[in-house]
């Protein structure tokens, strides 16, 4: 599943925000490939998001926006990620989200918009449109033609799949003795049943984010035996000072954990899932991030393997307590090794990330206004080269994305 736009209103942070995965132009040599549509060479999309902004900034809460739609998308259910991030229960939170399968034979551009409030979560008004993607479409031209659906100014055909619960007029009303509702709120309701009718294509997700583990929806990945060469390469290059990876097994010859042996002979103990059992305190906060890490690497390889399948990859902030050099080549590594057909979004606060070749579109910042909500800035629409001028800027806080430090220099100043 890729995502090309997606639309967030009173969630978190988000009143009425919206971030763009797309850009305009080819890029000659672009450093990350398959940043199109296969056969569909005009739609584009940003397959690589890095996400940078100050502590706050909803860097995390669009993880947890994402991973909630796309759960919503499949199970068709809303579930607490969401329901917990109202900000005002008295209105409606609306998410609105353009995505598409690149694995699919016939491809589709499909829109989704979710209207629901705590009160009513399990009926939420739906507006959906799926239209195809011609040969010469981009993004552009499929935004027009479902944009000419819902504002009537076509009417959809059968391969559109036209849901729209905002609009009773097209929907037949049953008398009142069979239902209490209302002719909204039976619109609602049966959109809500056609769109649990629909079926999707095959798609993955593995959110690292801090705080929220997705254990129902989306399994973190066990490390096996196979695993084991890669999580011993990750620990030794974090940690010189350890020397080997060894197997820990039941009775039944299954593995159970693992044993990371220091030069000195010190052990730390983990579980299949990168948990510490043992010896916490030996090592640094770098190295069991490092664990962490290691585990969602040999998610992305594994799913490299796999070309049938579209997924979304979210690696919230997990390489804070990690040397710059190390943050850029293990972010490389994912970029390179991750399915074609995958989506990759990635939060920083390190400016050094910025020195990286990659095209000037990968990198959005998000600030917070004087009203505390978030915003999206794309510096792509300032500068049209990465190179120094884009760093030096940040730095320098031409997009007024920098903490505010005005509390803390009245400390500094106090007498």
């Amino acid at each position: 599943m890729i995502i090309t736009r997606i639309r967030i209103d009173n969630l978190y942070s988000f009143q009425n925000t919206e971030l763009d995965l797309t850009y305009p132009k080819k890029i000659i040599d672009n450093p990350i490939e398959y940043e199109y549509l296969p056969s569909r060479p005009n739609f584009r999309y940003k397959r690589v998001c890095i996400l940078m902004g100050a502590n706050a900034s909803g860097k995390s809460s669009l993880g947890r926006v994402l991973v909630g739609i796309q759960i919503f998308i499949v199970r068709k259910d809303i579930e607490d990620i969401l329901l917990n991030g109202i900000t005002n229960p008295e209105k409606n939170s609306v998410i609105e989200i353009e995505f598409t399968f690149p694995t699919e034979e016939k491809p589709a551009f499909h829109y989704l918009k979710l209207s629901f409030r705590q009160d009513n979560h399990k009926y939420p008004c739906i507006t959906y449109v799926q239209t195809p993607i011609r040969q010469s479409d981009s993004v552009e031209s499929c935004r027009r033609k479902i944009q000419d659906i819902l504002q009537n100014k076509c009417k959809p055909k059968k391969h559109n799949h036209f849901i729209d619960g905002s609009n009773s007029d097209h929907i037949k009303f049953p008398d009142k003795t069979e239902s209490a509702l209302t002719p909204e709120e039976f619109a609602e309701f049966i959109s809500t049943v056609e769109f649990k009718k629909i079926k999707f294509g095959n798609l993955f997700w593995n959110y690292e984010i801090n705080e929220y583990f997705n254990q129902d929806s989306s399994p973190q990945h066990h490390i096996n035996s196979e695993d084991k060469a890669i999580l011993t390469q990750i620990l030794k290059t974090f940690d010189p000072a350890i020397d080997k990876v060894t197997e820990n097994r039941n009775e039944d010859n299954e593995i159970t954990g693992f044993n990371i042996v220091f030069h000195n002979q010190k052990t730390v103990q983990i579980d299949t899932e990168g948990v510490i059992l043992k010896n916490h305190t030996v090592l640094s906060t770098g190295t069991i991030e490092a664990i962490h890490l290691s585990c969602f690497i040999n998610f992305v390889l594994t799913t490299t393997k796999s070309k049938l399948h579209s997924g979304t990859l979210f690696l919230d902030e997990k390489m804070a307590y990690t040397h710059a050099e190390l943050e850029r080549t293990m972010v490389n590594l994912v970029i390179a090794k991750m399915n074609p057909y995958t989506q990759f979004f990635y939060t920083t606060h390190n400016y050094d990330i910025l020195t990286m070749q990659l095209p000037i579109h990968t990198f959005t910042l998000l600030k917070k206004d004087a009203n505390h909500i978030t915003h999206f800035i794309h510096p792509e629409k300032k500068y049209k080269k990465n190179d120094r001028h884009l760093l030096n800027n940040i730095q320098n806080d031409v997009f007024h994305t920098l903490p505010d430090t005005t509390e803390l220099d009245n400390l500094l100043w106090l007498e």
